[in-house]
């Protein structure tokens, strides 16, 4: 995984460049521990990660990108965001 070319990418694109380096910042996590050649190695390395889900979703977001800038596809997989404080109102008003 060339991780410029996906940010070089990304600008032409016309992403915003607070997202270019979350993206960036992503990728590498993604590159440094496990194989991102095979998406379904990644699949793995995510779903076995201790971490919330939203931050699951952040890299399953940002392994997207790399795998749209590569002209490829995928099944990508969904993590469920939830709003703490959503959750939290919601029982205050009980």
């Amino acid at each position: 995984m060339n991780i410029v070319n996906v940010m070089l990418w990304m600008k032409k694109n016309a992403y915003e460049e607070s997202t270019i380096k979350k993206v960036a910042k992503l990728l590498k996590h993604l590159k440094k521990n496990c194989n991102t050649k095979d998406p379904e190695e990644v699949k793995l390395f995510i779903a076995n990660k201790i971490c919330g889900n939203g931050h699951k979703q952040n890299l399953i977001e940002a392994y997207a990108i790399f795998i749209r800038s590569e002209g490829l596809s995928w099944k990508q997989p969904f993590y469920q965001r939830y709003d703490k404080k959503k959750e939290e109102l919601q029982k205050k008003n009980w």
